[in-house]
């Protein structure tokens, strides 16, 4: 924009449909009228000045609301930035009106210069230098060339990080200083004036741009009811929020947090305020909303980062390897500067127990970290009558700024709406009460019939306006023919669900979509810009956006998926895992609204495709809230005479230590593929080594789920076997005899055989002696292992100092490993320091087993708190402290 008022001219940037960013020196005081010019129009727009920093001082900004009648509101998004890191060289790029392109008697022209920012220039000062690419221009009138640029926006990456300001003394006009936008977001007033236009939003992070999660800009209704739109007012947590804030500004360098729940019950738009508050005014951190797309690559600087910075990562459970990245780049850091990670999920079930173990780093850096339910936001059905007038009134004033809802008299809509009865379970969720509050305005004004629409679903109701949003646009397309109605549909829910990166997968998805293929190639490149005009993409990679909330896409999909089972078949051999993971998530979501059957479907749909999905099954089962059918396909699977061996053994390779809620399912595939081996010929050169090891895996499985007179009955035949094995082929066998020894002494100890299991665990520490003196890396950590054992056998017979002495020895050990791997060694520390406290207390040497105890004590803390670990170990060594106290 160019902008003039009181003789004074510059550049502007537009930051919201009605409002322009520019520099204070440049307009009139606050109040003021100014002129608004954009390029290649020939007619200026007025506008008024309704904030105004200090001209040519720190926040030399304006903010200038446009009034005129003849202005098209711009659409958004608009995002803000700054600068993260120190490193030199990041790229940008500016807009504006300089006098070095203008010429007399011609339009106002423009200039677009770019260069680089290096963050060290003019660190102290507050400014961010944009050195200029290319040969600087010449002086204009003895003036500066650049007169006329200052309130142009200067942006890295799409993200505006400042507003230019000056053509800097001594520079030869080859650089140009700008506003930083995090000196502006520090002003409570100009944060106002952003709020009050809709263009206020955390600063994001410009090196870590391409990990950012974008903003889709859908045009529908139902994309009111998206969190991170806030357009419901924040209310209720405040006091979780202040812990939340409070967390962030603890004054540790790293932390990590858990905030789980049931689906809608407000933990996006908790975590939303939070970036919020912490980026604003006062705390000035960065926020990154981590976006499930981002390659490892995206979030490397992590590790460089010199701002304090947030990171939210939204469905944690289903982003695992994502997270490894994620912790990994942070345990690379050096410095002080503080960085959070919050992580938000439905269940703080398996995946969060095992996240520690996915790697060292995950390990160390989730040492602290906690888990908090998000609970109800009303409870009460007197709560959520008050909950669903507040959510009227703020999706009343927000209607309008959706496209064909400018002409209802949304205000007056709400004058007739009555809360209604809000007391089954159904209304707990916080999102549920916004989508009957937008069900019910949008019906107020399209009625259907008295009482009608009370007994709808709420999903439902808000879908039939979703339809006629689309029905209007494919009409408007051409699209509206009656027998595309229902393969246009199947198009949204593949495109939804499964994705597509680019314009070319986006039109070989397209056509696999029933009734669609047949479409000539030109109509189906149609149907692309149909989806894509519908939900945008926003401006990070993919064709198009998605239907929001969940509570509405999960029911448009099961919609879908009654009306043919197998829409996503023909899909599925070009499907990637991560594509196969969230349709399988989102598919199990889908089932858990439904009572009709679609259960079944589901376990069909695994079975049919178990060569992809069987995996996929055991890794979702242990992070969604109602996994039933997926367990349901998995005994399926192993019950079927026809599922290749290789994939059940690598479905088994996939179940996680505990298997937790997999445990009668691990036993039964462990029985199943004890059976296959033993079922292969004798002279079979593999068989007997494949026996063994899964006679091993049986006996672990058969143990937790506490059958253990199965579990050493299949643990001594695994002995046999691997007795035999290493006798030809010690080198080879070796490890695999001695581990299995090791078990089979847990067994025999659980079941009293005390002496026995001694003379066991005594050749298994003999075994590991003679390997840990070869490869002592790969098998100290068994070696400490068995000592543990053998301790904790030889003091159930009386020996107390032999026993101290192996514990003594496996302490030393495991202090040795735990320097090195935290995450993977600390409760094999924690069960030396228990047992040598025992010991210790047994020889009346009080004082040293006290302090071994209260060790114990402190690292299963720990590990408690990152649910690493079950608290009956806790409460032992809490136990074993409190009677060494005691006595």
């Amino acid at each position: 924009m160019h902008v003039t008022g009181a003789g004074r001219r510059g550049s502007g940037h537009v930051v919201a449909p009605r409002l322009v960013l520019t520099s204070a020196h440049v307009v009139p005081e606050e109040g003021a009228a100014v002129g608004l010019l954009a390029a290649g129009e020939a007619s200026p727009h007025p506008g008024r000045v309704v904030w105004r920093g200090t001209a040519h001082g720190p926040d030399d900004a304006a903010l200038v609301e446009v009034t005129g009648t003849a202005w098209a509101p711009r659409e958004g998004p608009w995002r803000w930035g700054r600068i993260v890191t120190n490193e030199p060289g990041i790229a940008c790029r500016a807009w504006g009106f300089p006098d070095v392109v203008q010429r007399e008697g011609r339009p106002v022209e423009t200039s677009q210069p770019s260069g680089v920012i290096n963050p060290g220039d003019r660190f102290v000062g507050d400014r961010y230098v944009m050195t200029l690419q290319g040969h600087p221009p010449e002086p204009v009138a003895g003036g500066s060339p650049w007169q006329g640029m200052s309130g142009a926006a200067l942006v890295c990456d799409d993200l505006l990080v400042g507003v230019v300001c000056t053509d800097p003394a001594g520079r030869a006009h080859a650089a140009l200083e700008a506003v930083p936008a995090y000196v502006l977001h520090h002003d409570p007033g100009f944060r106002a004036v952003l709020e009050a236009h809709g263009a206020l939003s955390p600063l994001e992070p410009v090196e870590l741009r391409r990990a950012l999660l974008e903003d889709e800009v859908s045009r529908s209704p139902a994309a009111l009811l998206r969190a991170r739109r806030q357009v419901v007012g924040f209310h209720g947590r405040e006091a979780l929020l202040d812990e939340l804030v409070g967390w962030c500004l603890d004054g540790s360098v790293f932390e990590a947090r858990l905030l789980h729940g049931a689906g809608g019950q407000g933990k996006t738009r908790l975590a939303q305020e939070l970036s919020n508050r912490i980026t604003g005014a006062r705390h000035r951190w960065a926020g990154l909303w981590l976006s499930p797309d981002a390659h490892p690559s995206a979030v490397a600087s992590v590790k460089d980062v010199a701002v304090p910075l947030l990171v939210v990562v939204d469905y944690a459970e289903t982003r695992i390897p994502q997270l490894s990245w994620l912790l990994r780049s942070c345990s690379r850091r050096a410095g002080r500067t503080p960085v959070r990670v919050l992580m938000l999920a439905r269940t703080d079930g398996d995946w969060w127990h095992n996240l520690p173990a996915v790697d060292t780093a995950a390990g160390e850096l989730l040492d602290t970290a906690t888990a908090t339910r998000v609970a109800p936001l009303a409870p009460a059905p007197g709560d959520r009558a008050d909950e669903y007038r507040l959510a009227v009134a703020d999706l009343a004033r927000a209607l309008p700024v959706v496209p064909g809802q400018d002409a209802v008299d949304w205000t007056g809509a709400t004058d007739g709406l009555e809360a209604p009865l809000l007391q089954g379970p159904e209304w707990e969720s916080t999102l549920s009460l916004h989508m009957r509050a937008l069900a019910d305005l949008l019906d107020a004004v399209r009625p259907r019939g008295p009482g009608a629409e009370g007994r709808r679903p709420v999903e439902d109701r808000l879908l039939e306006h979703e339809y006629r949003y689309w029905n209007n646009a494919a009409d408007a397309l051409g699209l509206g023919a009656e027998e595309l109605r229902e393969p246009l549909r199947d198009v949204l829910a593949t495109a939804f669900v499964l994705g597509a990166a680019d314009s070319d997968a986006a039109d070989a998805l397209i056509a696999r979509v029933p009734g669609i293929g047949d479409q000539s190639g030109a109509r189906r490149q149609q149907i692309r810009r149909w989806v894509s005009g519908l939900y945008p993409p926003g401006d990070g990679p993919g064709t198009w956006g998605g239907l929001q909330p969940d509570r509405i896409l999960e029911r448009f999909v099961g919609h879908r998926l009654r009306r043919n089972p197998h829409l996503f078949d023909p899909c599925m051999e070009d499907i990637g895992p991560d594509g196969a993971k969230r349709l399988i998530s989102l598919y199990t979501r889908v089932v858990a609204h439904a009572d009709d059957g679609l259960d079944r479907a589901l376990v069909r749909f695994c079975v049919r495709f178990a060569h992809i999905l069987g995996p996929i099954a055991v890794d979702v089962a242990t992070q969604v809230e109602t996994p039933g059918p997926l367990i349901a396909a998995l005994y399926r699977l192993v019950d079927d005479v026809g599922t290749p061996v290789e994939l059940l053994e690598h479905m088994s390779s996939r179940i996680p230590v505990p298997a937790l809620g997999l445990t009668a399912w691990a036993v039964r595939l462990s029985e199943h593929l004890v059976g296959h081996h033993r079922s292969r010929a004798p002279d079979d050169p593999g068989a007997a080594f494949d026996l063994a090891g899964s006679l091993h895996a049986y006996a672990v499985r058969l143990r937790e789920a506490g059958r253990h007179e199965g579990a050493l009955e299949a643990i001594t035949e695994a002995v046999v076997l691997r007795r035999g094995l290493a006798s030809y082929h010690p080198d080879a066998h070796l490890p695999d005899l001695a581990e299995s020894l090791a078990n089979q002494s847990v067994d025999l100890r659980d079941m009293g055989r005390h002496e026995e299991a001694l003379d066991i665990i005594t050749e298994a520490v003999t075994i590991r002696r003679g390997l840990v003196s070869h490869h002592p890396d790969a098998h100290l950590p068994d070696l400490a292992g068995s000592l543990n054992k053998q301790a904790v056998l030889l003091g159930l017979g009386g020996r107390y100092a032999e026993a101290l002495a192996d514990a003594d020895e496996a302490v030393r050990i495991c202090r040795g490993l735990v320097g090195r791997d935290p995450a993977r060694h600390s409760e094999e520390l924690a069960r030396a320091l228990h047992g040598r406290a025992s010991l210790l207390g047994r020889l009346g040497r009080n004082g040293e087993a006290l302090a071994a105890a209260s060790e114990a004590v402190r690292i299963r803390e720990v590990l408690v708190a990152r649910q690493q670990l079950g608290t009956g170990e806790l409460a032992a060594s809490r136990g074993l402290y409190a009677a060494l106290a005691e006595g």
